[in-house]
């Protein structure tokens, strides 16, 4: 019920800004201890969210770090998209296109494999709009930017946002 007035708040109070103008701090975020599963796997023990809106990450080791993981995906988010949800609104479950990092079947099998990490049975879904900031601390704390060096051979340090399309059209461009 709190989660609802705060997102009721956050919507009438988004009407003080132009649409679109809304920054991260006219949102309403929810920071949760995450509970174990049983599988005895790493995960960082606090996520925070936007209320109403489910697919932006925000993990972290502490509270503040959960959140301030939250900033950089709802900050990366704004940069890839011409227009944001108004704060309160319930944003719709969306997949996005995956028609790059799908259109070369063994670059992708490598990259889950050999550089997140990940099983080929494991359930990993990456799309276009993926990022290697989405996987942080999933491989150990490996950094993925290297990591992706060492595997393909090809330096995308550059690619500060880690976009996986960006990083799978630069592997398919390489000599």
């Amino acid at each position: 019920m709190q989660n609802r007035i705060r997102a009721f708040l956050s919507y009438l109070l988004s009407f003080r800004r132009p649409a679109g103008r809304w920054q991260f701090e006219d949102y309403p975020v929810c920071v949760r201890r995450q509970q174990s599963n049983g599988t005895g796997g790493d995960y960082p023990a606090y996520r925070a969210q936007i209320i109403n809106w489910w697919t932006l990450p925000g993990l972290g080791d502490t509270p503040a770090a959960a959140k301030d993981y939250l900033r950089e995906s709802f900050e990366l988010y704004q940069q890839s998209h011409e227009t944001i949800p108004r704060p309160g609104c319930r944003v719709p479950l969306q997949f996005a296109e995956s028609s790059v990092v799908d259109s070369d079947p063994e670059i992708y099998r490598q990259f889950i494999v050999d550089v997140l990490g990940f099983d080929l049975e494991d359930p990993v879904f990456i799309s276009d709009q993926s990022s290697l900031l989405d996987f942080e601390g999933v491989n150990g704390g490996i950094d993925l930017f290297e990591r992706t060096r060492e595997v393909f051979g090809v330096d995308v340090s550059d690619i500060t946002n880690g976009n996986l399309a960006s990083i799978f059209t630069r592997i398919q461009n390489a000599p």
